[in-house]
């Protein structure tokens, strides 16, 4: 009696429809949802195209200035980088787990990453994350063909993804240290250092990332030192930071998943000497973890910085439930855990567009994405009443650069809006003095955030023109300010 032939599942075709589904899903939220603050922001860094900027280097703004050129200055148009992104990232995290251990521990995390709420926002909020985590992944996807299937041309390919990687954002730094430590801690993979191939590499990620080292010598080191010093506050001792950290991480990643690849931590650092599978994706997830996590007890963090160092534990965690190291999780727990992480991101998602979970005004950050609808045409015509008074342009401004940025893409005004914020920000390497001194136009602040008396004590002559309340569902959640602002005197 012929036994029938059992049919091996096509989780590549899975992977696909996965992608292409999710994809089509965030494409219609990111057409209907307006842009967030910092949205905007890189909207805007997009119309002055730089190798580097203040905050980040230039990844994100080139791909944004792509994406319009091409789509035209929509919210879609903005968020696909970020889109395109995920899908990539989704497929790539299927590649490693495929290469490393076997089809379905890739197929679980890609379905992880797609479902855990800090990637599946980071796969259609605009941010410089996105592109990096796609370099993240292909640069440990190379090392691993190098270190561990004996492909020696990829470190080239590795050595341009790092590269990239930190034209994303400085965090990638954390990469070529795991790596390294990755090689320091095998014997096999030490003679990698012997090897040309490592050094050419370097030398390619160094020469890919020295349009930002160049941005920076030309303007006094601006970026690195305020990425080094001037985000982290004080530094000193705030245990109540770890535990903003703690729930952070359980809401960007849910509970039970952050409680899962705690569990793939600690068993692959038992795992890590005699397998170097688990020891390259151990590496390359507990330098940036150990750094996020033990820097939250000074510095307060925000939820997505230890992101990038999830990644390769997803696919250690998803290695090991599916048996890998001996022991197969039950399928109830895996399903558990992702439908609990469907669940959160569900909710983070309906939020956007929906109050549905009771957040006082100041702590719902979806608040931020709405209002300026009702402030444009207030601003748009007040900005035509200076222009046919005064014969002159009329400017936008702002004491924080969120603002500024808001008021620039809703008027698609990108030349004529300004932070007058007394702290150093992108738009002080953007002020001509020359013109804007005498300047007069429209200056917009709001309620829920501190004032900044310098910026209107810079004006001659101060005005409020209205005021514009915000509602969802009937409950008012922010006001603005707007301002008619007089001769602009000094620059704070």
């Amino acid at each position: 009696m012929n036994t029938p032939a059992t049919t091996k599942p096509d989780y590549r075709a899975r992977v696909l429809l996965l992608v292409g589904v999710s994809a089509a899903a965030r494409m219609i939220m990111a057409a209907h949802l307006p842009l967030g603050d910092d949205e905007a922001f890189y909207w805007l860094w997009a119309q002055h195209p730089a190798a580097c900027y203040f905050d980040h280097p230039g990844m994100i703004a080139w791909l944004v200035r792509l994406s319009c050129e091409v789509f035209g200055d929509t919210a879609l148009a903005v968020r696909l980088p970020a889109i395109v992104a995920g899908g990539i990232s989704t497929w790539l995290m299927f590649l490693l787990g495929r290469r490393l251990f076997s089809d379905l521990t890739g197929w679980w995390a890609a379905i992880g990453f797609t479902v855990i709420p800090i990637y599946a926002l980071g796969s259609v909020l605009v941010a410089s994350d996105a592109p990096m985590g796609v370099f993240w992944l292909l640069a440990t996807l190379a090392v691993a063909e190098t270190c561990l299937f004996g492909r020696r041309a990829w470190w080239y390919v590795a050595g341009l993804c790092v590269g990239l990687a930190l034209d994303s954002k400085y965090v990638a730094v954390l990469l070529p240290s795991s790596m390294l430590a990755f090689l320091l801690t095998g014997r096999t993979a030490r003679q990698e250092l012997r090897r040309k191939e490592i050094y050419i590499a370097l030398g390619i990620a160094a020469l890919v990332f020295s349009p930002v080292f160049l941005w920076n010598a030309e303007h006094h080191w601006a970026s690195f030192v305020f990425n080094l010093t001037g985000r982290h506050g004080s530094g000193r001792l705030r245990l109540v930071s770890f535990a903003e950290m703690l729930g952070s991480q359980m809401l960007a990643l849910s509970p039970l998943v952050l409680f899962s690849l705690v569990a793939a931590l600690a068993r692959s650092a038992r795992m890590r000497r005699g397998n170097a599978r688990f020891r390259l994706l151990f590496w390359c997830s507990v330098v940036t973890l150990a750094l996020f996590w033990g820097s939250s007890i000074v510095v307060r963090m925000k939820p997505h910085w230890p992101a990038p160092g999830y990644l390769t534990l997803i696919v250690a965690a998803c290695a090991l439930g599916a048996g890998v190291g001996g022991r197969k999780a039950q399928q109830a727990w895996l399903w558990s855990t992702l439908a609990v992480a469907l669940l959160f991101t569900t909710l983070l998602h309906v939020q956007a567009f929906y109050r549905v979970l009771p957040l006082g005004a100041k702590d719902d950050n979806t608040n931020d994405l709405y209002g300026w609808d009702r402030v444009t045409p207030v601003v748009r015509r007040e900005m035509e009443t200076i222009q046919r008074e005064t014969g002159r342009p009329a400017y936008l401004f702002a004491d924080r650069y969120q603002f500024a940025a808001q008021l620039a893409w809703n008027l698609k005004a990108p030349y004529k809006a300004f932070s007058l914020d007394p702290q150093l920000d992108q738009f002080d390497f953007w002020i001509k003095s020359k013109q804007l001194l005498g300047s007069s136009g429209v200056f917009v602040r709001e309620d829920r955030r501190e004032a900044k008396p310098e910026a209107t004590a810079a004006f001659a002559s101060v005005r409020e023109i209205a005021r514009v309340p915000v509602y969802r569902q009937g409950k008012q959640v922010r006001e603005f300010q707007i301002l008619r602002v007089n001769d602009l005197r000094k620059i704070p």
